[in-house]
């Protein structure tokens, strides 16, 4: 399945999550949250990519200490960052991710309900179209 783009000025990571820089620059990462209305909420968890993050420009010093209290990317900011692709969601709650050999894909841990997973993403953009 191709990679669904995000909005960058939207993201801003709330949960506990992992983080991988990969050995060609991209920055992979992941995000939980939960769904629902009122009491009937259930976990999620997604896994995004910010490829070739190693080219982004840093936030300058004096911005730094108040982008934390940043809830969005600001416009200015925003209009230096490539989009974020959205990896995968297919789980309930992410609990590890690792590069394999040679860093072309990403395994990913987790919960479906009660039952483990650990599913193989490819992340070479050209490899995503032969497994559909």
């Amino acid at each position: 399945a191709a990679a669904r783009t995000v909005a960058t000025s939207s993201i801003r990571a709330t949960g506990d999550g992992r983080v991988l820089y990969g050995p060609f620059g991209d920055l992979i990462f992941t995000e939980s949250t939960h769904c629902g209305d009122g009491g009937d909420q259930r976990p999620s968890s997604a896994v995004y990519i910010l490829r070739e993050a190693v080219n982004i420009k840093a936030v300058p010093a004096s911005k730094s200490r108040e982008a934390h209290s940043w809830k969005s990317i600001p416009q200015e900011v925003a209009e230096e960052r490539e989009a974020v692709e959205l990896l995968y969601n297919g789980m309930d709650v992410v609990t590890d991710i690792a590069l394999g050999p040679g860093g072309e894909e990403l395994f990913v841990s987790g919960l479906v309900g009660d039952v483990s997973r650990i599913v193989r993403i490819p992340l070479n953009q050209e490899d995503d179209d032969d497994d559909d």
